[in-house]
């Protein structure tokens, strides 16, 4: 699965890439520690391992429930 996100911190000491778990773990109720950045940790283009039960279909109404607020 892709998607693309924009963050507002900046791309220095690896502070995006922390940001970017940190909501990714918020969004999909994992730990941080369960996200681990697998390529791409010095480029705008990232991929992702979370290791999570979750199947694709929970993962994207975790997301949508995070975009609508609720």
């Amino acid at each position: 699965m892709a998607m693309r996100l924009r963050l507002q911190a900046p791309p220095v000491d690896g502070k995006a890439n922390k940001l970017l778990i940190k909501f990714l773990s918020s969004v999909f109720g994992v730990r941080k520690n369960q996200i681990t950045i697998v390529g791409g940790e010095k480029s705008r283009d990232k991929r992702l391992l979370v290791d999570s039960e979750l199947e694709d279909a929970e993962f994207l109404k975790r997301l949508e429930r995070k975009l609508k607020g609720s």
